[in-house]
């Protein structure tokens, strides 16, 4: 593909993977303790990633979200929604071109105990430091519901489900997929973290409430990414 056609091909894909991250953000829940919300973006900040790569991801993830933020009426998280997730979406769509071109049982083998590492950190992390109540609301009523050892429990076994189905299948694509948004989704969550803490002005332990919630995002992005984007990349819906 000649550079003039690809370059058509970025400015097609992230003017409508663009939209389409608005839409699915727009799809959200209030979180009372840090004036944020819980959203489906990363459904699609994903599958752009993937579908477009890095410079597809990082339009279409910061500028998609960030003009949800204005848009909902979050515009003191605009800011830092335009970096966090922009960045997110370069992550995923340069880590999955790279890992794409490696050899299966290579990523297998050395990715698949990183993985465990990081699902016992993850755990131990959120037993220790992020457990209590949660409270957010869906169409204006209030739920609240406690974060404990079978939360954390979930989340570890989440993530790692995925790496070993693929791995036993020897899928590379899966594999692929699966290893570019774990580090992409972790920069997420920490970033909003730190961006509440330091712009917005929560405090450390109002900031956390949020962190099980951007875990919840992460995992629902993954899977749905792992079927939508494989569908369409399947199709030839690709930038690369």
């Amino acid at each position: 593909m000649s550079s003039r056609g690809l370059e058509a091909r970025i400015i097609v894909y992230s003017s409508i993977l663009t939209a389409l991250v608005f839409a699915a953000t727009m799809i959200a829940m209030e979180i009372p303790a840090t004036g944020g919300y819980f959203n489906l973006g990363e459904t699609m900040v994903y599958t752009s990633a993937i579908i477009g790569g890095p410079i597809v991801g990082a339009i279409a993830g910061g500028v998609g979200s960030s003009l949800a933020d204005v848009y909902s009426g979050y515009g003191n998280y605009a800011p830092g929604t335009l970096i966090i997730k922009g960045l997110e979406g370069f992550i995923v769509g340069y880590v999955f071109i790279y890992l794409s071109k490696k050899n299966a049982k290579w990523i297998g083998d050395y990715l698949l105990p990183l993985i465990g590492l990081i699902d016992a950190g993850l755990y131990w992390l959120g037993v220790e430091y992020l457990t209590g109540e949660a409270t957010f609301y869906v169409f204006s009523k209030q739920v609240t519901f406690h974060v404990g050892v079978w939360f954390w429990a979930l989340v570890s076994f989440l993530l790692a489900l995925p790496a070993i189905y693929f791995y036993a299948k020897r899928d590379l694509e899966g594999l692929a997929i699966t290893y570019s948004v774990i580090p992409g989704g972790l920069e997420m969550i920490l970033g909003y973290f730190l961006y509440e803490i330091s712009v917005i002005g929560l405090s450390p332990s109002q900031a956390a409430v949020e962190v099980p919630f951007n875990f919840g995002q992460m995992i629902i992005g993954l899977f749905v990414s792992l079927y939508l984007a494989k569908a369409l990349r399947e199709a030839g819906v690709k930038v690369l």
